[in-house]
């Protein structure tokens, strides 16, 4: 990695007539604002963070749907003129990795500067939430409930609604159908969730880590398979019977290769598969064989904001439980954040 997190003061610009400022409440950490580190599309100094939310302070003057005091949550930026955006399919907005993982803006002017006026990315993911304010567009920032917990809110904005919207849109899982979800953390415990909300069974867990099995049982999985020992996509195979088997998976470098190696060999005869969120420096790709299905979605092929309102919504019912998730992964990003790795925070 080239170098740590820190805390600075610096100084956003005036607010064009298209863009808000949005006061953060909270913000999830997402393994994404671990690789900004390296070698990368992002030019450092960059202020990361994309899954924040919090509330509207100020908006220009040609927003029209968001107003000052909405609670907010904030997702991925995309251009809203491209043939995906037309279509509905913001994620694979043409301009997406400029709009995003560049964190600077498109016309090259600066956002935010720091102490020296020395110029700092602040569009990351189009929010750049690690921070107190962060400036966003309509585009990127849904208007969700007041009565919902808003602290804990930002992670529908990548992970908890990557693994959701896998499940429940890309996947479109019906219920009495299986499914296997290969990685149990943030994303694959939200697709899990889903998976129940939607009637799945069986769900079946697959991780290398005990705890992320125990939590996934509690969260709705009705199976947990331990990654590391063998057997695992003959245990699937005897287990999940239907004539179609959804699996879903997060691709991280590292044990994403072993995880992607183990959801391959546990599909057969048609049945689907999905990669998502996928970063960059991923050279560990398997071809699918003998007529599987194999398809490759990212960030849950999700319509921000007809989505985040139904996920918040779930939230708000306890039906889909953040806190949880947030506490039981709360150990492993302390010891990141000491390794300087990255930080989240709320309130």
């Amino acid at each position: 990695p080239i170098g740590k997190y820190q805390l600075e003061q610096v100084t956003l610009r005036e607010l064009r007539d298209d863009e808000l400022l949005v006061r953060i409440e909270g913000c999830g950490f997402c393994h994404t604002d671990m690789l900004v580190r390296d070698p990368g599309p992002a030019k450092l100094p960059i202020i990361t963070g994309h899954e924040g939310s919090g509330v509207v302070e100020v908006v220009g003057s040609s927003v029209t749907r968001v107003r000052v005091g909405d609670h907010v949550v904030l997702t991925f930026d995309s251009c809203g003129a491209c043939h995906s955006c037309h279509k509905g399919r913001k994620a694979y907005c043409q301009h997406f990795m400029a709009r995003n993982l560049s964190g600077r803006s498109l016309d090259g002017s600066q956002v935010a500067v720091d102490e020296n006026g020395e110029p700092l990315g602040a569009r990351w993911f189009g929010q750049s939430a690690f921070a107190r304010h962060a400036i966003t567009t309509e585009r990127n920032t849904v208007v969700v409930d007041k009565s919902l917990p808003l602290q804990m809110l930002g992670p529908l904005g990548c992970g908890i609604q990557t693994g959701a919207g896998a499940v429940l849109v890309a996947l479109d899982v019906q219920p009495g159908e299986g499914i296997a979800v290969f990685g149990a953390g943030a994303v694959g415990l939200a697709a899990v969730m889903a998976a129940k909300v939607a009637g799945a069974t069986p769900i079946v867990a697959v991780d290398v880590h005990e705890s992320r099995l125990s939590l996934a049982l509690c969260l709705g999985a009705t199976r947990a398979l331990q990654g590391g020992s063998g057997g695992v996509a003959q245990t699937i195979e005897r287990s999940v019977w239907q004539e179609r088997l959804a699996v879903c998976h997060r691709h991280h470098r590292g044990a994403g290769g072993h995880a992607e190696r183990l959801a391959m060999h546990a599909l057969r005869r048609q049945r689907g598969l999905r990669l998502r969120g996928l970063p960059w420096g991923v050279e560990d790709r398997h071809e699918c064989v003998d007529g599987q299905n194999c398809e490759e979605h990212l960030r849950g092929r999700r319509r921000s904001a007809r989505v985040h309102p139904s996920l918040a919504a779930a939230v708000g019912r306890g039906s889909l439980s953040i806190r949880p998730v947030d506490q039981n992964l709360s150990a492993e990003r302390d010891q990141r954040g000491r390794e300087g790795i990255g930080f989240g925070f709320c309130g």
